[in-house]
């Protein structure tokens, strides 16, 4: 998720661009917060916010400073560009919509974080995942955006090094 958020998205929207990222994991909060360290790092050079300083609110007045000229670059230079949008129930169907809301919206990037192997042991989760995965595909085709979608791995499949479907975190299983 960070890295999809960093190296594309936020690269995207810096050019320009405009994203909306769909999260059924992370609520829109964690995102701002990973911004707000970006932009802190990238921008302004300054490295004293940690995202654990930041959620524990311990900060001093150079570190309030900066926060306040960061969400100042935030609110000109990325919000106007960045869509965020939650769901946690999985569906296909709310995912479709809101790539629709994107396209209606003018984004250049739709991001689904996370996506889900929907497993219920019956031997049919490869069969949903390639429909799912269709159904979202055929729907930023339509839209002329580039889509991405993001999957978990495994913990017990981490040093594998064939991607298949048994690599995947199931819903059921997480």
């Amino acid at each position: 998720s960070t890295m999809s958020y960093v190296a594309m998205i936020l690269a995207i929207v810096e050019c320009g661009g405009k994203a909306m990222i769909v999260s059924n994991e992370q609520n829109i909060t964690n995102f701002k917060r990973l911004l707000l360290i970006h932009v802190l790092c990238t921008e302004f050079k300054y490295y004293n916010i940690a995202l654990r300083k930041l959620k524990s609110g311990h900060m001093n007045d150079d570190d309030k400073r900066m926060m306040k000229l960061a969400q100042s670059t935030i609110n000109e230079k990325y919000m106007p560009n960045l869509l965020f949008a939650e769901t946690f129930d999985y569906n296909i169907t709310t995912v479709r919509r809101l790539c629709k809301t994107a396209n209606l919206r003018g984004c250049d990037v739709f991001l689904y974080d996370t996506f889900k192997l929907d497993s219920d042991g019956d031997g049919q989760a490869y069969i949903k995942f390639i429909n799912d995965s269709k159904a979202i595909f055929q729907e930023v085709k339509k839209s002329n955006m580039a889509g991405l979608m993001t999957l978990q791995n495994a913990m017990s499949q981490n040093q594998k090094r064939v991607l298949d479907l048994s690599v995947f975190a199931s819903a059921k299983g997480v």
